[in-house]
């Protein structure tokens, strides 16, 4: 069921969420030899910029912004690196949220070739994306793997599946004065008993 509330004030919800996320989930390793540190921080800030569009729903522009990511990435031969698998992640999380479930299933799987135990953001899970994510896993599972995490580090979205929330919804960070805006939110199917959803908000 969604839930979808409009003519609100501008609020910031969770200013920084995903950017934060964003930061903790690519691995600290060691920077490989020949490795451009320069290009991961441009890469990273792409991500960074395309996080900021996401939080605004502009998904277009998080989409373009990721696929020069990518792009990046392979020009800097880090077609095996952490940061272009968590690029994949996100670029995943775009497209299901911009209903292209089976793009979004394809991006998951991509990065779990690149890094086998990668996790979703967990500031930009919800239900959807959760259950695309496991779909992608078991896809990768059932042809013997997605291959070997290059560089090592691990994911620091730590062990184990993320779980499934009761109620998620999609941060708003911003918005324009006196323009509405949505706010979505989606009730796990194991959820019962109850009858209806309030908003509670207040002002930043």
């Amino acid at each position: 069921m969604w839930l979808f509330v409009q003519r609100m004030s501008a609020l910031r919800f969770g200013l920084g969420l995903c950017l934060i996320a964003f930061l903790l989930a690519v691995p600290l390793a060691a920077r490989a030899e020949g490795e451009d540190p320069a290009a991961i921080e441009r890469i990273t800030n792409l991500n960074k910029k395309a996080l900021d569009a996401y939080n605004n729903l502009d998904f277009e522009d998080a989409r373009k912004l990721l696929k020069q990511a990518l792009d990046m990435c392979s020009s800097a031969g880090l077609d095996r690196h952490p940061i272009k698998a968590r690029t994949h992640i996100h670029m995943g999380v775009v497209l299901i949220a911009a209903k292209h479930q089976e793009l979004g299933v394809k991006q998951f799987r991509k990065a779990l070739e690149i890094q086998s135990d990668i996790q979703v953001t967990k500031a930009l899970a919800n239900p959807e994306i959760i259950q695309a994510f496991e779909e992608a896993s078991a896809s990768a599972a059932g042809d013997g793997g997605g291959g070997d995490s290059d560089g090592g580090g691990g994911s620091s979205d730590g062990g184990g599946a993320a779980q499934q929330p009761d109620i998620s919804h999609l941060p708003v960070t911003r918005g324009k004065k006196g323009r509405p805006i949505a706010i979505v939110a989606n009730v796990s199917p194991s959820l019962s008993g109850y009858t209806k959803l309030v908003l509670a908000y207040r002002a930043g």
